[in-house]
């Protein structure tokens, strides 16, 4: 059974990919992919992504960049928060499953 995408909108896409800012940190990202595969640290067609260390995608310093998996690069969100703690790489922590009696018992002291 195929799972039905929800349908784009291709023009607002098209909207805003073409923003200023947007069409900046594009050219930022691709300066970087460029910089690390001129010192030979990646390679064309490789597959993987090249991460900012610290985020910020127009620090394109050599020390800031490294080569990670598409599906670990972008695994997480964007922002300032992204789940750091002492600029350590977040990894993903499995989460609690709550019981019903709890999750229901919750729901009753909120509302009172």
């Amino acid at each position: 059974m195929a799972r039905s995408r929800p349908n784009r909108d291709y023009k607002k896409e098209r909207k805003y990919d073409g923003k200023a800012s947007v069409k900046k940190k594009r050219n930022a990202r691709n300066r970087a992919r460029y910089a690390m595969i001129k010192a030979k640290r990646a390679k064309v067609g490789d597959g993987k992504d090249v991460s900012h260390k610290d985020n910020n995608v127009n620090n394109n310093k050599l020390s800031n960049l490294k080569t990670t998996s598409r599906r670990k690069n972008r695994s997480y969100p964007r922002n300032k928060s992204a789940g750091r703690k002492s600029g350590k790489t977040p990894t993903a922590k499995p989460r609690k499953k709550t019981s019903k009696k709890r999750a229901t018992r919750r729901r009753k002291t909120k509302r009172a």
